[in-house]
């Protein structure tokens, strides 16, 4: 299995299409359209927007602790 990381940066989501079967559809302004199997996302304060665009209702937080 070959794996691509694509990053994508002054890409404005406008809506996300996540089916188990077929994947994730990430759809931007100006009819743009990334189609991946996995989306991992750095949105700082957007994060819940981002989600929710998802269909997902909680996220995953994690603490950082000082060592």
């Amino acid at each position: 299995m070959t794996l691509f990381l694509v990053f994508l940066s002054s890409f404005e989501v406008i809506g996300i299409e996540a089916d188990e079967r077929k994947g994730i559809e990430i759809h931007g302004k100006g009819s743009k359209v990334v189609k991946a199997r996995w989306l991992i996302t750095c949105a700082g304060l957007q994060s819940d927007y981002i989600g929710h665009m998802a269909g997902r209702s909680n996220g995953c937080f994690f603490k950082l602790i000082k060592e």
